[in-house]
């Protein structure tokens, strides 16, 4: 970080000026313009009696010939109680701005290091964009890249060592392998390593989509944010399509909104294979009343459960609706989305939910037990189900159907899925062994077996006619079994009054490679919810 001289505008102490809150002058939106903060070893009282950092703040211009060195900061807000600054310009004195405790913690590690007479620069977002404008919080956003890739360095915030325990792990793994201090992580290589050397904007390179990093980001890392439309906006400056994928950064969108843009993306990119990454689960309504389409991704939760990968580019494994294709309108609201569907049949009876159990195994046998368990529970569904069922499958294809069913009948490997062969059910009959062969432990079969695992939070159903399949965990009876046209997979739909809601995709043994379509076979429009 890089120490500058306060400047002779500095106000002096003065507690009777501590009194009212700071306010934003607009930014020029037809330039590049931003705000800094100079962190000073200041303490004054605020209106609350406590002792909390002066802060000064300082105009910029990314495309003027000089820019003020700088070092950005990033940190979590948190949703807990709010804490205070004194923030002062050329202009005005020293008045309060609301900021997070989390923030505030931030500021007064770096103040512990600043000498008396000098300031560091920092770029903050909370402190350098108006929270209260969505317009300029809209026109800043979308510059974020090029501020972090302007930044002489970036710090990342992890919490006090003792105000953040659960981030230990982190703290260990990263100050391994970056210099630290206390809960301070210099991310200067890192910023480096992603700048052109050539670049006189040292612009990141944008190598990756939109939808990859929500993939990468997002699901895989599961990263929060205090707003749900943050978590998208946040990666449009990295994304190789931010300019062209047809998203604006813009406030006065609901997340909702932002969400169904996220999803009509996806359908342009992979089609149906987008209803695999939506579905029923936690989609209840927010405070605002509102609540997300049953068939746009709630980007707030982790990973969903898919059969295989939304990757546009991977080859198909299944082909449950046939070859034809893919078909959709939206209304006008984004709200409705209108698909071709075959309806197949009726769930009437669901298991429980294949979940990890609560025990005390030796954790080096965990996997293997729990894989057991799992598919001793799946077994033992069939059984009953065709003891008190009339289903689809004779002793031959229930016991092809018992090991498939487990893996959505695809195998996972360095090349990615693919469908799983005789060798397969080897590892399957392996995994149920309680002995095992001796040079291998069945705790490695079950790894083997478990990576392709699709059963775990999954529920095992039986339908009317007598299809079993395995599917999303808000499957209950009386859902629907469809056939999407364009689709790969199976989905079960809702009727819910007098519109349907997606479920989510399933694995419905015998019916993947389409077995039900033929020519006749009729898709007829259905609106979803």
């Amino acid at each position: 970080m890089y120490l500058y001289s306060l400047p002779e505008w500095i106000p002096e102490p003065d507690a009777s000026v501590n009194q009212g809150r700071y306010t934003y002058k607009p930014l020029d939106q037809g330039r590049r313009q931003i705000r800094l903060i100079q962190l000073t070893s200041e303490l004054r009282a605020a209106s609350n009696g406590e002792t909390v950092p002066l802060l000064l703040m300082h105009d910029a211009f990314l495309d003027g010939e000089v820019v003020p060195r700088y070092a950005a900061l990033s940190y979590t807000w948190g949703t807990g109680p709010k804490a205070t600054v004194l923030v002062a310009d050329a202009i005005t004195p020293a008045l309060e701005v609301s900021i997070s405790t989390n923030l505030l913690d931030a500021l007064c590690h770096f103040a512990r290091f600043i000498s008396p007479k000098q300031g560091v620069i920092l770029w903050i977002d909370q402190l350098c964009i108006n929270q209260d404008d969505r317009l300029e919080k809209s026109h800043q956003v979308r510059m974020m890249t090029d501020i972090f890739a302007r930044a002489e360095e970036t710090n990342v915030w992890l919490g006090s060592r003792a105000g953040a325990p659960s981030h230990e792990g982190m703290k260990k793994y990263i100050q391994h392998y970056h210099h630290a201090v206390e809960g301070i992580t210099n991310m200067d290589k890192i910023i480096s390593e992603l700048r052109s050397d050539d670049s006189a904007s040292r612009a990141p390179p944008r190598t990756q989509s939109l939808m990859n990093l929500i993939h990468d980001v997002l699901w895989f890392s599961r990263t929060k944010a205090t707003r749900p439309e943050d978590l998208v906006y946040s990666l449009m400056g990295m994304a190789s399509d931010g300019d062209t994928c047809g998203i604006e950064v813009d406030y006065d969108k609901h997340y909702t909104e932002v969400f169904g843009n996220v999803a009509l993306l996806y359908m342009k990119t992979i089609g149906a294979r987008t209803l695999a990454v939506s579905g029923q689960r936690n989609r209840n309504r927010d405070p605002d009343g509102c609540r997300l389409p049953s068939w746009v991704p709630d980007l707030r939760l982790s990973m969903p459960s898919m059969i295989y990968t939304t990757d546009p580019a991977a080859p198909k494994v299944f082909s449950a609706a046939g070859n034809r294709s893919f078909e959709y309108t939206v209304g006008e609201k984004s709200e409705i989305l209108s698909v071709r569907t075959s309806f197949v049949d009726r769930v009437i009876e669901v298991s429980k939910s294949f979940e990890w159990a609560n025990t005390e195994w030796d954790a080096a046998c965990v996997p293997g037990l729990q894989c057991q368990a799992w598919l001793t529970d799946f077994a033992n569904f069939v059984d009953a189900a065709a003891d008190r069922h009339s289903t689809r499958y004779n002793d031959s294809t229930r016991q092809e159907m018992v090991w498939r069913s487990p893996i959505a009948d695809r195998f996972s490997d360095e090349h990615g899925f693919r469908r799983a062969g005789p060798g397969v059910k080897d590892l399957y009959i392996a995994t149920l062994r309680p002995d095992g062969p001796p040079s291998v432990s069945r705790a490695n079969y079950a790894f083997v077996y478990q990576n392709s695992m699709f059963l775990e939070d999954q529920v095992a159903f039986v339908t009317e006619t007598g299809y079993i399949g395995i599917g999303h965990p808000d499957i209950v009876e009386g859902n629907e079994l469809h056939l999407v046209q364009g689709s790969d997979t199976p989905f079960i739909l809702r009727m819910t009054d007098d519109h349907h809601q997606l479920v989510g995709e399933t694995y419905v043994h015998g019916i993947m490679d389409g077995e039900l379509v033929d020519d006749n076979t009729e898709f007829e429009w259905l609106e979803i919810h």
